[in-house]
């Protein structure tokens, strides 16, 4: 999984001497710690009930109405509801860097040069909020999300919402199949902001040093607020303790039938607005299986396969980076 760095520093004179070119102008930049994290990509939001959270209800039991018979009676019923509640977390930071060291280069080259710093910010706090949506421990990050998989529900295999892949140790990864809506699950943003990163271009403002002393820097600020609700609990359900082909060649690692099992779980049986979600890993235990099924992907005028394999029974398969694969097997 890749790494970011995204402490309050101002960047570097050396890392913009990196960035230009022989001719003064800003060179390509690769960016070799982007990563697919399309979970949010996908996400519906909606406004929440509160500046810190939303308040929704669930519902717990509906009425199942009587038989009966003329001149009998019937039973009064009403539907049961409990309230919940959904805190949203706020992720944010600066990007600064030192206005002399832009001395001598053209404005195009320096305004380059931030825009492309911006967009590594941009590309890390999506990593972060993606994996604390997953992995978010309140225990280790008290101000950030309580994650899926810290959840009792998805972090057992006894619980319905979770198949058992039979793997073991500390070397496992999960899939998750999720069915979004505003009855199922989605994320949620404070009234008065919008959904995603804000940026704000501070432009130059001052700065101190250790020693109090004033120098400028150009400045970015990114916040982003937001939270996601679990309505219906059936609508997450996770593929847990996936292993990759062992080396006495036994597979402990991905089966289509735990997505046939899966799509079973969800609400609408993956009949609408549902995904499933992999690491690059688990993208290749699935296009492996694929290529199993009968020569499926292969024919005369496909001698080596056709394309990777997008969606699975109608669902797109979307690539979540930080799914990590060293999680630690769940009982």
């Amino acid at each position: 999984m890749a790494t970011t760095d995204l402490t309050h520093k101002a960047l570097p004179l050396n890392e913009i001497a990196n960035r230009l070119d022989r001719n003064g102008g800003v060179a390509e930049l690769a960016f070799t710690l982007m990563e697919k994290n399309q979970f949010l990509e996908v996400m519906p939001f909606m406004k929440a009930s509160a500046e810190t959270h939303h308040d929704f209800v669930k519902t717990v039991n509906i009425p199942a109405g009587s038989w009966t018979r003329r001149d009998k009676g019937v039973d009064i019923e009403h539907s049961r509801t409990r309230p919940a509640r959904e805190y949203m977390g706020t992720i944010e930071s600066y990007s600064q860097v030192d206005v002399r060291n832009f001395r001598g280069l053209k404005k195009s080259a320096a305004a380059a040069i931030r825009l492309q710093e911006d967009k590594g910010f941009l590309a890390g706090l999506t990593q972060s909020v993606s994996k604390n949506l997953i992995y978010g421990d309140l225990g280790e990050t008290p101000d950030g999300l309580k994650g899926i998989f810290s959840r009792d529900l998805w972090n057992a295999t006894g619980t319905g919402q979770v198949i058992d892949a039979g793997g073991d140790g500390i070397d496992v990864m999960s899939m998750l199949v999720v069915e979004f809506g505003a009855d199922t699950l989605y994320g949620i943003y404070p009234s008065g902001t919008k959904a995603g990163i804000e940026t704000e271009d501070l432009g130059r403002e001052p700065k101190y040093d250790s020693d109090g002393k004033r120098y400028d820097v150009y400045t970015t600020h990114f916040i982003w607020d937001l939270g996601f609700v679990v309505k219906d609990d059936r609508s997450i359900v996770r593929i847990a303790n996936l292993e990759d082909v062992v080396s006495d060649g036994t597979n402990n690692g991905f089966d289509d039938d735990y997505l046939l099992d899966a799509f079973a779980l969800l609400p609408n049986a993956g009949d609408k607005n549902t995904y499933i979600y992999t690491n690059r890993r688990g993208l290749r235990l699935i296009q492996k299986t694929a290529k199993d099924k009968v020569n499926v992907n292969y024919d005369p005028s496909n001698p080596f396969g056709r394309k990777w394999i997008r969606d699975y029974m109608g669902s797109p398969i979307k690539m979540e980076e930080q799914l990590i694969t060293t999680e630690t097997a769940i009982d």
